[in-house]
């Protein structure tokens, strides 16, 4: 859950903006002179990770509430998870920061001696954290809108959207979506970022042509995540040749997902009923009895 930390909404809305008002805060209370000045740069620093920790809570509850996932409640447990390593992170960085301007060591004199270039600073954090902050709601509805689309024609607008060429998971979410045109998945087809492909070589909209190429570059990259046979195998759109090579697999995974697809040949599925592993054979005796297949 640490790729919250990296999360340009998270940096540009809470990190930054902690850092500013922590270091601001800050330096109100070292003029008060109430407390030492471990204590001030501590109390500082817990409050507003006190205050990342709520931002981010409800950034976290917005995004359950507007997104189209059947399983978005889950996404509360995100709220510990990623949440407090979140706040102390904010303290640590919050407790760095006013520390050099309580201590008057990064100024070199009083703090009254350089409001122009605090104000600048402040300033230049504050308009990066808005225009980030912006772009990734912007991005965000964007995704949602796409997952939830069934014209064409509304998801050929969000796909041609400005930037949406650099975000690798809308151009997953219109992958995915079995309502976008052929054209569109053959050029993703080209596209060299995997979760990209995997969601293309799934979708059952995909051009023959297109499947065909992803089955080549399947061939030279057989590794890890690059294995887009596991999503080629349950496309009912695969060609049969492909399918028939893919049976011969020796990746049990891919000749299991065979099993699922619905327009695997019955004599390829009877094949796989006879296989070496126990679970692609439980799969092909479900399978075939639900298509209510007799085998030779």
């Amino acid at each position: 859950m640490l790729f919250s930390f990296f999360n340009p909404f998270v940096l540009g809305y809470f990190i930054l903006p902690a850092v500013v008002f922590g270091s601001l805060v800050g330096v109100v209370i070292y003029r008060k002179r109430e407390t030492t000045i471990r204590k001030k740069v501590h109390n500082t620093a817990i409050i507003f990770a006190a205050l990342v920790f709520l931002s981010f809570a409800f950034y976290t509850v917005y995004l359950i509430l507007v997104s189209t996932n059947s399983t978005r409640i889950l996404g509360i447990v995100n709220i510990p998870l990623s949440g407090l390593p979140l706040a102390l992170f904010a303290y640590v960085v919050e407790w760095a920061i006013a520390t050099l301007l309580l201590t008057r060591t990064w100024f070199n004199g009083n703090i009254d001696d350089h409001p122009t270039r605090l104000k600048m600073i402040t300033l230049v954090i504050l308009t990066l954290f808005v225009v980030v902050g912006v772009v990734e709601c912007y991005r965000f509805t964007n995704i949602e809108r796409v997952r939830a689309a069934t014209r064409p024609d509304e998801i050929v607008k969000l796909y041609h959207s400005p930037l949406s060429g650099y975000d690798s998971v809308l151009l997953s979410a219109v992958a995915a979506n079995e309502n976008t045109l052929s054209d569109i998945l053959g050029d993703l087809a080209k596209d060299n970022r995997l979760r990209i492909l995997h969601n293309v070589a799934r979708n059952p909209q995909t051009p023959m042509e297109s499947l065909r190429l992803l089955y080549e570059h399947n061939s030279t990259n057989q590794n890890g995540d690059g294995y887009v046979a596991y999503d080629l195998a349950v496309n009912p759109s695969t060609p049969i040749d492909i399918l028939l090579v893919l049976s011969k697999s020796e990746d049990e995974i891919v000749r299991s997902n065979l099993t699922f697809n619905p327009n695997l040949p019955a004599d390829i599925l009877c094949a796989l009923r006879e296989d070496s592993k126990q679970i692609v054979v439980m799969e092909a005796k479900r399978n075939l009895k639900q298509r209510d297949v007799a085998c030779p």
